[in-house]
């Protein structure tokens, strides 16, 4: 157990907070109580996804790189702000994979294009003709 928990500890140590304490009875308290509750292997993978999201966002942040409505990831620097921030975190992955999912909708969804309707806001003769054609055919399936 004390070797999983300094393996959470230096999981930020490493990455965000070269500072960090392993004496900390907080954090070391805090990374006990989450491996027992989630499990070495689910706390591991949580304080590894929260640290890659930290900093992702912060480099998209300093290169100006964030998009318009993007959720602000929270941000903990120790075991113990992650356990207390646990729900934000959830929030925060759910509105991201959310965005995504708008995202490959919207590449699937392709609107009507400028090719197919001139600026004036009538509709080329070509695509009338054969926009009528096709509802033509559909009401000949249905007449029969």
């Amino acid at each position: 157990m004390l070797d999983q928990t300094n393996e959470i500890i230096s999981i930020f140590q490493k990455s965000l907070n070269p500072d960090i304490k392993y004496a900390n009875v907080t954090i070391r308290k805090a990374a006990k109580d989450l491996i027992a509750r989630y499990k070495y292997e689910g706390v591991h993978k949580m304080a590894t996804r929260v640290v890659k999201s930290q900093l992702s966002y912060n480099n998209r942040l300093e290169n100006g790189d964030l998009e318009d409505g993007e959720p602000i990831c929270p941000t903990a620097i120790t075991p113990y702000e992650m356990m207390v921030k646990i729900p934000k975190f959830a929030r925060y992955f759910a509105e991201l994979k959310s965005k995504e999912r708008k995202r490959e909708r919207k590449k699937a969804f392709k609107p009507v294009t400028p090719d197919f309707v001139k600026q004036r806001g009538e509709i080329d003769p070509e695509m009338r003709a054969r926009t009528d054609a096709v509802k033509e055919s559909i009401r000949n399936k249905f007449k029969k």
